[in-house]
């Protein structure tokens, strides 16, 4: 267990409230797309040095840009940096003694019980955690590697994804099971995808991010978050869940919110509706049971 919390504690991870506080929460995703679209044109500066359009070049230079690399220790991916850290991100979210974590113990959780909370912020109107970015990016990377690449069933990533949050990525360490870390997975291995405009795994179109002209890699449309980024990846919404050893904690919480007349998770039920609609046959296994229509 030591190295793996080491590692966790390397990394800053934390984990977030996405229902406290949230109607404080700013939007962003001007500043965050501005930041995507110029690691995407850094990384095609990179892939054209010595033209002829390579694809192994390509990805090799996407990956340098947009996942993790030394910068945040092999973990965490530059736009979760940036989402934490950048200038125009303001740091925003609940205070642990005022969020559902408050009753968890150090030995229940060190993570939790050590480190601040995570920023949260908005990001076209949707609540999220800067970690959806390394999980977008990284994992997305993963997950498009075992069914692209290695033709594999699409099932056979999202096991991977089930897996590490069993494991290294949640339960195992942090305590928390994330639904929305899935979806984010899920929804980076169809933007590796649609960087080339290959077949895309909910029967959509995927518009090329990148063609050739002339030997070069040229950016062929504006990336932004609001093409990705739903109510999948709102905590608040598509809901956690949390190991026995502190799940009776976080319901005692949540009971004391309903009887004081507060929000609990699902805040916004009928965002279910949506995002099981747009998730299609998937959506069972992005999305938590408690949030259905």
């Amino acid at each position: 267990m030591f190295p793996i919390f080491l590692l966790i504690s390397m990394a800053q991870s934390t984990e977030v409230d996405s229902i406290t506080k949230r109607d404080e929460i700013v939007e962003v995703m001007a500043p965050l797309d501005v930041e995507a679209n110029r690691r995407i044109q850094k990384a095609l500066r990179r892939a054209n040095r010595f033209g002829r359009c390579s694809t192994k070049r390509l990805y090799k230079a996407l990956g340098k840009t947009l996942r993790a690399g030394p910068e945040g220790l092999y973990m965490v991916a530059p736009m979760e940096m940036y989402s934490n850290w950048g200038g125009d991100i303001p740091n925003d979210g609940a205070s642990k003694s005022d969020s559902i974590y408050e009753r968890v113990r150090v030995y229940e959780s060190p993570p939790i019980a050590l480190y601040p909370l995570g920023n949260v912020i908005r990001v076209n109107t949707h609540i999220i955690a800067g970690d959806k970015f390394s999980h977008f990016f990284n994992v997305g990377w993963t997950y498009y590697t075992i069914h692209y690449q290695d033709n594999e069933p699409v099932e056979a990533a999202i096991d991977y994804g089930e897996t590490t949050e069993r494991t290294i990525w949640g339960l195992m360490t942090t305590g928390v099971f994330s639904w929305a870390d899935l979806s984010a997975n899920f929804a980076g291995m169809r933007f590796w995808a649609s960087v080339l405009g290959e077949s895309d795994v909910l029967g959509r179109e995927l518009h090329p991010l990148v063609t050739c002209e002339h030997g070069d890699w040229v950016q062929s449309r504006e990336f932004s978050w609001a093409h990705w980024i739903d109510a999948s990846w709102d905590e608040g919404i598509n809901c956690n869940d949390y190991a026995p050893r502190f799940a009776d904690k976080i319901q005692e919480v949540n009971e004391q919110r309903l009887n004081s007349g507060l929000p609990i998770c699902p805040i916004q039920p009928a965002e279910c509706v949506l995002i099981r609609k747009n998730l299609g046959t998937f959506a069972d296994s992005l999305v938590n049971p408690l949030c259905t229509d």
